[in-house]
């Protein structure tokens, strides 16, 4: 088949939509895309002076624009490829969770070609999008996001090291330490911290499986939950997990209480693998969607090989497709993108570690 100009292929790719996934399109669904390799950021933290008092006879008083500050950052760039060979279309390879050609086997070459390609560019859009959702993750609950990679070597901060909105428990406090932990009063001080810090109330928990089972465990909280005219909130023990692995477990304080027990493989400089928890064992996640946040999208370059130029695009998604001229000769399929979650509101979250 003829390879698709790259003209084509902006086209489509601004047509379509990319892979769903939770933690992004929950917290980080305002998509930005900005044309230059860097991204200006201010961010907004609590601000709330009270106007001053001045005499007539003096006219005025400049407040300062406190809780605001502008930072510039370069999203780093993912460039996942796939080589489609000259084995790949003219062998229907059946191995474990691999589907060729929907149909027959007996398809024309040229339609295995379109369905490889088809395939594969779904497959990397795919691994784009666990990509972001480990960045997001990472950056909610750490207020950082780690770039290793060919070429990248280097940590994204976007929390006030000074002044995070992050605490740890200690001793009895912790929720390992059911006969003691008070998960409801930490809740509290979650929801406190963010209208202290922010303005903005929290409507939700995130956290992994295993703490919920602690916190549910917890003495101080079956008490609380078992008193009479008490309005503290309720526990769905039935609530099972979406597909997606979300399971909405109870309302305490008038905060939904979601865990999210997805995991994904991460590949390592050196060829291993870590397994990555989206929602980290340990640490829970307060959170409103409505606070200010953008998954902003930066300039990526592509060699248009068929038309003999480089061009530059910023999209969610910017696909290509080539030949490359080696022997055998090969079509690269891949898609690049320059993805960078941002808080512009870092203290409208907060994390508590609680084991």
């Amino acid at each position: 088949m003829e390879i698709i100009t790259f003209d084509r292929l902006i086209k489509i790719a601004s047509k379509l939509n990319v892979t769903p996934s939770v933690l992004r399109d929950r917290f980080f669904s305002n998509a930005q895309f900005f044309q230059d390799g860097e991204i200006p950021v201010e961010y907004t933290k609590n601000g709330k002076q009270v106007a001053p008092f001045v005499a007539p006879e003096i006219g005025g008083q400049v407040m300062e624009r406190d809780g605001r500050k502008v930072s510039v950052f370069e999203p780093p760039e993912v460039a996942p490829q796939r080589i489609i060979t000259r084995k790949n279309i003219l062998r229907a390879e059946r191995g474990a969770g691999t589907v060729i050609v929907d149909g027959s086997e007996n398809q024309d070459p040229n339609a295995r070609k379109v369905a490889l390609i088809k395939n594969d560019f779904a497959d990397l859009d795919n691994a784009i999008t666990r990509r972001e959702e480990v960045m997001v993750s990472e950056i909610l609950f750490t207020g950082q996001v780690t770039v290793k990679g060919p070429g990248y070597d280097e940590v994204i901060r976007f929390w006030d090291q000074a002044d995070r909105p992050y605490e740890e428990l200690a001793g009895t406090a912790l929720w390992s330490a059911t006969a003691t932990s008070d998960p409801l009063a930490d809740i509290e001080r979650g929801i406190k911290k963010i209208q202290t810090r922010s303005g903005h109330t929290p409507t939700e928990v995130w956290l992994h499986p295993n703490d919920w089972a602690l916190a549910s465990s917890s003495v101080k909280l079956q008490a609380q939950l078992n008193q009479l005219n008490t309005n503290i909130g309720s526990v769905d023990r039935a609530s099972a997990a979406s597909g997606n692995g979300v399971r909405l477990v109870a309302n305490l304080a008038g905060l939904n209480i979601y865990t999210y027990s997805q995991s994904v493989t991460v590949q390592n400089l050196d060829g291993t693998q870590s397994v990555v928890e989206l929602v980290p064992d340990g640490k829970i996640l307060f959170a409103n969607p409505t606070a200010e946040t953008m998954m902003a999208y930066g300039v990526v370059e592509i060699n248009d090989v068929k038309a003999q130029v480089t061009r530059y695009a910023a999209l969610r998604r910017v696909p290509n497709m080539y030949l490359n001229q080696k022997n055998p000769a090969v079509t690269v399929v891949e898609i690049k993108c320059a993805p960078l979650p941002v808080p512009l509101e870092p203290d409208a979250f907060y994390v508590i570690k609680v084991k």
